[in-house]
């Protein structure tokens, strides 16, 4: 634990995260009987909470991790409303609500970078309307000689060559091409270190107390830049990051461990 500390204490880092955002609203109630008016079930509203998610989650969870400077570019594009069984917290169905049309962001990412030293930019690529191919591949030139991440839905990987790409498992079987590096999140089963398309390192996962794997992958890649950032270890950092995960599959609804909880697993 006291090496794990002393390893991201050394380096006071600063970041560039850029990338779709959303507002959760978890709305908790009750299903007690079936509607009449159709086969389906009623649900009681008991009371609703919001917090801001996708990429404003990704920025909490480095916050939470001792990370203080960062320039964040994003906007909140879309409502999640989740509905969960309280007494069970199970979730019961998902509405998401359009909120913005796209607008260009990429023009006041690329001030930010010529003003600025980042020891690593941070994309969070949800496929919302953002971020395009074209304004990805813009940031990643202009950032150079900054190590690049990207967590992303779009498909066509090889056009992040260069960079390390993190997926889950659905990710990685629908795309169309792989990037140079990508690390490959399977669930409860494992992490993947995937180089040049052949799968270099396999890490295992513990089972733990699963209740919403919602935000999992935002702590995930939260944990391992810092983690690498800092060491520049590949492998300690993933597992680093799977232990992330693994604290906030435990909780309902988006939740950014801090350093102390992940360090209590070491």
């Amino acid at each position: 634990m006291k090496e794990t500390k002393d390893i991201l204490h050394q380096k006071s880092l600063k970041l560039l995260i850029v990338g779709d955002g959303c507002c959760d609203y978890n709305h908790f109630g009750s299903v007690k009987r079936i509607s009449q008016e159709a086969p389906v079930p009623v649900f009681d509203l008991e009371f609703t909470t919001n917090k801001l998610g996708m990429t404003y989650n990704v920025t909490e969870n480095f916050e939470n991790l001792g990370v203080t400077d960062i320039d964040l570019h994003t906007y909140v594009i879309e409502n999640k409303n989740r509905y969960v069984e309280q007494k069970f917290s199970q979730q019961l169905f998902r509405v998401d609500e359009k909120t913005n049309t796209s607008k260009n962001i990429v023009n006041d990412v690329l001030a930010s970078i010529s003003n600025n030293y980042y020891d690593a930019v941070v994309i969070s690529d949800y496929d919302k309307g953002t971020l395009s191919y074209t304004d990805i591949q813009q940031i990643i030139k202009a950032c150079k000689p900054a190590p690049v991440f990207i967590d992303t839905k779009k498909q066509d990987l090889k056009q992040f060559d260069n960079c390390i790409v993190k997926i889950n498992e659905d990710e990685y079987k629908s795309s169309i091409s792989h990037s140079s590096k990508m690390i490959v999140t399977r669930s409860d089963k494992d992490v993947i270190y995937v180089e040049e398309g052949k799968a270099i390192a396999n890490f295992p996962v513990d089972k733990v107390d699963l209740h919403d794997v919602t935000g999992a992958g935002d702590s995930f890649l939260a944990a391992f830049v810092v983690y690498y950032v800092a060491s520049n270890n590949f492998k300690t950092a993933i597992e680093f990051a799977i232990r992330s995960s693994q604290i906030t599959v435990q909780h309902l609804g988006v939740y950014a461990p801090r350093l102390e909880e992940i360090c209590q697993l070491d």
